[in-house]
Formats: C-alpha cells, structure tokens, sequence
C-alpha cells in the first residue's frame, strides 16, 4: 500500500467511524435510514419525520434547496454522480470523453454544497448497465482525488454477481435484489447475500430495502398491503449483517413501471414511519396524523408533545401549516412562505411552579387558524382558535397538568 493509498484508508474509516453506528441485532437509536427518489420539497417534508439519509441527484432541479433543507433537518447527503459522469442515454453506459471537465465544473461552482457527504455513487448499478472497471474506477478516483474524506460506493445488481468474482473498487458496497418476501430466509437471495460479502471482505455495507411495488411482486405472491412487513424483513436483514452501516430504501416515489412507498396503503406508509422512527430516535408520526403529513405535524421536548395547525378561511386554499423547529421547546409554523413565519410557540416546563406545562404563543397573520398541541404521555391536548387576528399573543400556564409517570 502505497503512502497515499494509506492516507485515503485512515481518512476513510475516520469519516466511518463518525457515521456509522454500530448494532447487534436490535433496533438502536441513531442508525442511519433513508431514501432514494425524493425529487422536491415536499416528498423531503414528508420523510424527514423519521429518516435521517437522503440521496440526490446533483443535476436534478431543485437540488441547491433541497439540499439545504435536508441539512436543516440534521439529515445526511449523498450524491449519485451518474449524469454527470456518464452518458446514459443508451445501454451499455458509457463514461463521457469530458467526465473529469463535468465533474469539475459542478464542484468548483458549487463546493459548498457537498460539505460533509456521506458517501458518493458514481453510478448505480454500473455493471448491471455495461460499465466496466475500465470507465468505473476513473470516475472514483476522480471522486477520491476532490473528496478524500468521503467514501465511494457501488451497488451490485444481483445478476452481476454470477460474472463478477472479485471486489468492487469502492470503499462501501451495496446488493440489491427486489421482489423477495423475507431476504434473511430465501435461499436465492441469501446465496447472492454471501458471494457478494465473500468477494469485499470486512467492506461497510449499505442494504438496499425493497420499497416499491410492481408486476414483479404481483408474480411473486407478494401483496401490496404485506410490503410494510417486506421493509422489517430488510430491517431485520441489516441488523444482522455487523458490516452495515446504511438501510437505504428504493424508492420513494414513483417511477416508470413502479410504484413508490409514498403511493403504497397508508398502513405500509406508517410501518415505514415506524420502522424509521426506532432506527434513527426521530419521532416519526403521531396516532392520529396522516402518514403522508410530514411536516405539518411539529414534535417538541424529545417527541413528548407534537403540535398542528389547520386553517378554515375562505381567503386561501391553504388549509394546513408547515412545522419549523426551532429549539427543543419551541417551534412555529407557516402558510405560503418558509421565510415567512406566521405563528411561533413554545412549551414550557413550569411545574417546578405549578405541575403544568406552559403554553406561549404569538402569531402575525389575519387568517382563520387552529393551533393544536398534544401531550402523548397525559393524552391531554391543548388548542387555540385565532378568528381573524383578535388574539395575536395568547399565554396559558395551565396548559398541561403534571404526570406522575412523568419522571
């Protein structure tokens, strides 16, 4: 190993060590679990209640923002760099004549925006689609050589494993095959599963999660209501594996021929919500929410209370409000505009003075609204109807009594 090579392996597993959380076989706080497919703003809202991973498109439109958003929800960016680098136009891929000149170009202009990646694709599924490590392994290099910190990854489509008998070039790896009930007990997926560990040694792992739906899982018995129990069956998969070190899910949203997790039954909508919310310590959704609510629903002190806001005024087609946390107990909530805050609260914690929960609240708009906030220790709720700006600043010290099974 070379003293460069040497270099760019301590640098590798010191940004591992600060990523990834280490499990056995349990469910753990802090895990890292996220998405493919999130292409706006709001397919962002509504993941980051219990997700913390995302993955992007750097040419993809909206990128710059939604970037920002995700790094202001303490979510983790990666990058594919596929139509950058390569010309997919057609199949086999081919890495473009002036990759390194693309590549360039986007990073010079745009550096900022990939400060502390997770991990880099070059491609996905490059040998699947006809690369060879002839046009791969520049692309990674070119990647290493602008970002020495961050990983690189590739993800193995599983037919690639029966031509392929060596490692891949990248720091991470990743498997997929899709259409499989339960991956830790089907003979086929498991066989693939452990060629591809045999062939990359003690590499970090990134377990692709099946989270569509297509005539694939029709033909393999698979019915659309049973995919949240498919998302366990990876989940269990990943907490097995002590090389893994990321659940991603393929895919959010739609895309041709398939159906994302966001068009999936509302009960497969929530079992992801859950399944996410005990992997990384987010709240998830609240009993009562709609699965697709994302960020209208606003959680406060550790997940204890969460708030929404519902709008009745024949003036706008707005009917609910969108959450911004702003500290721990504190929040507010907006209408049209995300750099136009409409109503900032807080929760208090008073009962050092009198057993209750404080509520303080202001707002700065003449629309019908109404604020709700839930206790889901007490099962206790408080709101406030705002008619037309009558009340602009409201204070309740009553708001929530103490619980004994509070500590």
């Amino acid at each position: 190993m070379s003293s460069t090579q040497w270099i760019y392996c301590m640098l590798f597993w010191a940004a591992l060590a600060t990523s990834a959380v280490a499990h056995a076989g349990e469910e753990t706080d802090g895990i890292l679990f996220g998405y493919s497919g999130i292409r706006t703003e709001e397919d962002l809202r509504e993941v980051s209640a219990f997700s913390n991973v995302v993955l992007f498109d750097p040419l993809a439109p909206g990128f710059a923002r939604l970037n920002e958003l995700a790094r202001d929800r303490d979510m983790r960016v990666a990058v594919g760099w596929g139509q950058v680098l390569f010309d997919t136009s057609r199949r086999p891929f081919r890495l473009h004549d002036d990759y390194r000149q693309r590549f360039e170009s986007l990073v010079s202009t745009e550096r900022r925006r990939f400060r502390d990646l997770l991990f880099h694709v070059p491609i996905d599924e490059p040998y699947w689609n006809g690369l060879t490590d002839a046009e791969v392994v520049p692309a990674l290099e070119l990647m290493k050589e602008h970002f020495p910190e961050v990983p690189t990854l590739i993800v193995q489509a599983w037919p690639t494993l029966d031509s392929r008998q060596e490692a891949v070039p990248s720091d991470w790896v990743a498997f997929d095959r899709y259409t499989i009930a339960d991956p830790l007990v089907d003979p086929v997926y498991q066989d693939y599963w452990n060629r591809m560990r045999a062939f990359n040694p003690g590499k970090p792992i990134l377990v692709v999660a099946d989270g569509f739906y297509s005539l694939g899982h029709i033909d393999a018995g698979i019915p659309r209501e049973e995919m949240g129990q498919v998302l366990r069956s990876y989940r269990d998969l990943f907490l097995s594996e002590p090389d893994a070190v990321v659940l991603g899910v393929f895919t959010w949203t739609d895309n041709p021929g398939l159906e994302g997790t966001r068009s999936l039954p509302d009960a497969v909508i929530r079992e992801h919500a859950q399944v996410g919310a005990a992997l990384t310590g987010r709240c998830g959704l609240p009993p009562g929410a709609e699965p697709l609510a994302g960020e209208t629903v606003l959680w406060l002190r550790g997940c204890r209370f969460f708030a929404r806001v519902t709008i009745d005024d024949p003036r706008t087609e707005i009917r609910v409000g969108t959450g911004v946390g702003l500290t721990e107990n504190s929040g507010a909530f907006w209408f049209f505009d995300d750099q136009n805050l409409e109503i900032t609260f807080k929760v208090l914690d008073g009962r050092a003075l009198n057993q209750h929960f404080w509520v303080y609240l202001s707002d700065t708009t003449d629309l019908d609204y109404r604020l709700e906030i839930h206790d889901t220790v007490t099962g206790h709720s408080w709101h406030h109807e705002n008619l037309a700006g009558r009340e602009p600043v409201r204070r309740d010290i009553l708001a929530f009594p103490d619980s004994s099974s509070v500590p």
